[in-house]
Parts: structure tokens; C-alpha cells; sequence
């Protein structure tokens, strides 16, 4: 249970202390990551075969079903860095490589005596970063045409006999390190514009890039090519040509089985077979089936609801939600975490008053 600090009449069960304010560790801490995470069946199977080929595994599904924890289970299974991509709406092919910093540029212009690298200006992304880290630091950096050479002004220096330790110079540790396969977490493609995708292919494939503001090409051996997984909420459809250079998998939601055994690692004393949880297993799902719900609850919002029935409402594994109106009473503030609109949350309470969700683990109809 968490503590809480009572003031007038507000009382904050997150609140450990004031005066200075001291919150009590999140819950979400305890939600399953990393090695904790419970793979759906095949997604092993699919990481795999996507190693085998060298190819990006999209990953698809309903929010909530556990696609990005996906990529910190598989960094954790082989030991690998992950290097994480947030996609947003305005995104483009390059800027999932790098971004390089025109504003400040022409800002450092007009001011006398400041006079910066090129590559002070530029910040990898994370594909762009894994192909770096591929090359792995004693790579030669070399001119993007052959007939030129790399202008001293990219790197404040001589570039001369410089590799590509001198593209990560905020990471002291490059220097030393050995070429390194990395896992690349694209999230949530989908929301970027149409062609992006698109723009990714060459690069994946050949594991070379230009950076044209540096005047330099970037490229690593293949073999040490980093492991791709692509999310997507399917917002949108992918380009098929993009789709045709990926391998695919969907995660399902997980059934009541491995919901429980998922529960089981986050809540404490909530499993299978525990009134707790076998009362609120059918309200779930029939949440999900609610008729004109807008958007379904999954794993995600299921784990923060019964860690909240457990850690504000007061609820013990051997307690049971129920349609009687000193449960509903309980039950109800903690519906703000497992459904997301308002007309939600009124079809929802309904439905907990009704009682006609079930008749197993101690519901009241």
C-alpha cells in the first residue's frame, strides 16, 4: 500500500510528505518491463526470423497490447543497446536518421566571436545513431563525392584521417568501443506523412547514409546490421513497397491466462484464480465488448485499474467488485483508469451497476 498525507480536507494517498513535497513511487514502476515482459505467442518466433534475414519486423495491434515493451524485452534478452524513435506527425525520412539544428546555426551567425562545428549542430536519431555505432569508431569517414573532401569546417578541424569517433563527440565512451549490433524501436510509423517509410529503405538496406550539411557519407558493414522493430497503430496504412521489405506480426490482446500471470508480476497477491481478479476479469472484457464503446481498454489500462482498486480504493485480492452500491461506491473513481472518454465512463458505470457482467468470483448480479 502506498502512504498518503492528509491537509484540511484533501487527502492525497500519493502524497508520502510535505513541506518538501515527497510523492510515493509511482505504480507503473512496477508494471512489467524488460525481462518481466510476457511475450505473446510467436512474437519470439517473429524476432527471430527477422534477425535470420536481416529484415524490420513490424509490429501491430491494439494501444496498450505491449508492442513497445516488446523492444525492451528483446533488448533484454540479447544483452543489446536499444535506441528508441518517437514518430510524430511531421516526421520525415531524414529526421529518423538526423536533425541538424538550422536555427541555432543561423542564431550563432550574428554573434560575434561564436564560431561552432558543423557537427555541433547535428544530433543522430536513432537509426542514424545504430549505423554509427555499427561503422563503430575507427571507420573512415569519407567525402560524399569522391572528387571532394571533407571541409575542416564540419569538425572544427582538420578532418583529415578523421573516423567516425568524431560523429558522436558527446559520448566519450564511443572511442574505445567495437562495432555493436543495436535494436532500433521506431514507434508508431503510422503517424508519420505518407512517404517516409518510403525514405527508409535505401538506408536500411544498404546501411549507408549521406549527411549532406557535414558533406560526409556515413556507411557500416551489414553484418552488423541493427535489429528493426517498427510499431504501428494502424492509424493509417503503410506504403507497400515499405510492407514488402518487412516482416509482420500482430499482437493480440492477451487472454485471461496471461492476463492473470501479467497481473500477477505488478500486483502484489493479484492472480489467477484470487477474488480480485476474477471478478474483474469479466467486467473487463465485457467492457471491451461494451456496444459503441469508442475505445477499448487492453493491457495497459487493465494493469493500472486493479494496481488502483489494490492501492486507492483499499481492495485486498480477497475482495470482489460487485454491482452493490458500497463496491460501486469504491469501484467507481477508479474507472478514470481504464476507460479514456466520457461517454466511456458513463457506459461503463452503468454497466458496473447493472451487475450483468458475470455471475463468477463473488460478483453480484
Amino acid at each position: 500500500m502506498i502512504g498518503h498525507e492528509t491537509s484540511g480536507d484533501t487527502e492525497f494517498l500519493a502524497v508520502e510528505q510535505k513541506n518538501p513535497l515527497r510523492l510515493a513511487p509511482a505504480l507503473s514502476t512496477a508494471f512489467p518491463r524488460d525481462a518481466n515482459y510476457l511475450p505473446a505467442t510467436g512474437l519470439r518466433e517473429a524476432f527471430d526470423a527477422a534477425m535470420l534475414l536481416g529484415m524490420p519486423l513490424l509490429l501491430t495491434g491494439e494501444p496498450g497490447t505491449g508492442k513497445t515493451r516488446a523492444a525492451f524485452w528483446l533488448r533484454s534478452q540479447l544483452g543489446a543497446r536499444l535506441l528508441r524513435q518517437d514518430v510524430k506527425s511531421t516526421s520525415t525520412g531524414r529526421e529518423l536518421l538526423y536533425t541538424f539544428d538550422e536555427v541555432a546555426r543561423f542564431r550563432d551567425a550574428g554573434k560575434e566571436g561564436v564560431r561552432r562545428a558543423l557537427i555541433d549542430y547535428v544530433t543522430f536519431s536513432a537509426l542514424g545513431e545504430a549505423i554509427i555505432r555499427a561503422a563503430g569508431p575507427n571507420a573512415a569517414i569519407e567525402p560524399i563525392r569522391r572528387d571532394a573532401k571533407v571541409s575542416d569546417e564540419a569538425f572544427g578541424r582538420d578532418a583529415a584521417g578523421l573516423t567516425a569517433a568524431a560523429l558522436l563527440p558527446g559520448d566519450a565512451h564511443f572511442a574505445w568501443a567495437e562495432p555493436e549490433h543495436s535494436v532500433v524501436l521506431v514507434d508508431e510509423l503510422d503517424k508519420a506523412p505518407r512517404d517516409t517509410p518510403n525514405d527508409l529503405l535505401a538506408e536500411v538496406e544498404t546501411m549507408a547514409f549521406d549527411v549532406p550539411e557535414l558533406g560526409v557519407r556515413i556507411a557500416a558493414d551489414p553484418a552488423r546490421r541493427p535489429i528493426l522493430v517498427i510499431t504501428s497503430n494502424s492509424e493509417r496504412g503503410l506504403p507497400d513497397p515499405f510492407l514488402r521489405r518487412c516482416l509482420y506480426f500482430d499482437i493480440p490482446p492477451p487472454g485471461k491466462a496471461d492476463l492473470a500471470r501479467i497481473v500477477a508480476m505488478s500486483v502484489d497477491g493479484v492472480a489467477a484464480g484470487t477474488p480480485l481478479f476474477e471478478s474483474c476479469w469479466p467486467f473487463y472484457d465485457a467492457v471491451r465488448n461494451l456496444e459503441g464503446i469508442r475505445k477499448r481498454p487492453g493491457t495497459a489500462e487493465f494493469l493500472a485499474w486493479t494496481s488502483c482498486l489494490v492501492n486507492h480504493a483499499r481492495f485486498t485480492p480477497g475482495d470482489a467488485i460487485s454491482s452493490e452500491q458500497s463496491v460501486v461506491d469504491r469501484v467507481a473513481p477508479t474507472m478514470v483508469c481504464l476507460v479514456k472518454t466520457q461517454d466511456d465512463l458513463a457506459a461503463t458505470r452503468r454497466l458496473l451497476e447493472a451487475g450483468t457482467w458475470g455471475a463468477t468470483g463473488g460478483i453480484a448480479a
